[in-house]
């Protein structure tokens, strides 16, 4: 007898056709996840907490457990409740506010009526859990290894774009609060490193300085995306040149229809026109510093 529980089966089909958009961070993922929650049939959410932490044990957790957990998030906890209105953002100031991105005939449908389990289980048929979170993107070839139905959104954007984010929102600033925001981390003495560090750069990782962080941790999103199969990649100068185009790729590569308010999301995807400063990328150090530049020039 097996010591360990089963799910349906209807779970592991859900992680089979699950959508993952990710990349770096300040790489375009927000609007990608944004625009793709507006195609018909798709139930997404932003960042679960759940799966940040769980990615962070998948090479620790033994495989079935990791993948019972998995499954039972995206199915059992995120789409069968997003269909039937019990797990939808309705803060309208969100990004991922589905009031953006949905019609209100859809929504009103979910919310004015009570959902037995049969029922949102028959809705949930119809649909597909998406979900975005960025920095994962190591564990991309081993989780399509265990899902190879899913399909993967890889973006990237310029180092000089990245970086320049990066360091607008202090997210490397030693002693700043959003520096401390990241998470899950492991403990290196009293020393928070971010589960994204490769083991054993714990010691290098401490002794870097705030533009190195944000190249090493550039480095460490880009060089991760070569062994993921069956990725659509996309390019952030493509999204915001031609938004519509890159929006019609997409539909395809998913098979799924425009929604509702999908042409008007893309009408709002635009450069940003900020003022970058060049010289960011001559700060780096030798150490990351090249190959900062040759994955920059694959994203641009």
């Amino acid at each position: 007898m097996s010591n360990m529980y089963e799910l349906h089966p209807v779970t592991r089909d859900c992680a089979n056709s699950a959508i993952l958009i990710s990349g770096s961070a300040r790489s375009g993922t927000t609007i990608v996840g944004k625009l793709i929650h507006s195609f018909a049939s798709i139930e997404y959410v932003f960042e679960p907490p759940a799966l940040i932490a769980l990615f962070s044990l998948m090479d620790i957790l033994p495989r079935q457990q990791w993948d019972f957990l998995y499954q039972a998030y995206l199915y059992e906890e995120f789409l069968i409740n997003a269909v039937s209105g019990r797990a939808i953002n309705t803060n309208l100031a969100d990004d991922s506010s589905i009031f953006a991105v949905k019609s209100e005939e859809e929504i009103m449908h979910r919310l004015k009526r009570s959902w037995p389990k049969v029922a949102a289980s028959q809705a949930a048929a119809n649909s597909r859990a998406a979900y975005k979170i960025p920095n994962i993107v190591s564990n991309i070839p081993e989780l399509q290894i265990r899902y190879p139905g899913m399909s993967v959104i890889m973006m990237v954007r310029g180092a000089l774009e990245t970086i320049h984010s990066l360091l607008e929102k202090h997210v490397f600033t030693p002693g700043h609060p959003n520096s401390e925001l990241p998470w899950p981390f492991r403990l290196n003495g009293f020393e928070k490193i971010p589960y994204w560090v490769r083991m054993g750069d714990e010691a290098l990782w401490l002794e870097l300085n705030e533009i190195d962080r944000c190249a090493y941790y550039y480095i460490r999103m880009n060089e991760g995306m070569a062994a993921a199969e069956r990725k659509f990649v996309l390019k952030y100068t493509d999204l915001v040149r031609a938004p519509l185009n890159v929006a019609h790729q997409l539909a395809e590569f998913l098979d799924v229809e425009f929604g509702d308010k999908t042409e008007s999301i893309i009408d709002t995807i635009k450069a940003t026109g900020k003022k970058l400063d060049d010289g960011i990328i001559g700060l780096i150090s030798d150490k990351f510093r090249k190959r900062v530049i040759e994955y920059s020039e694959r994203s641009e």
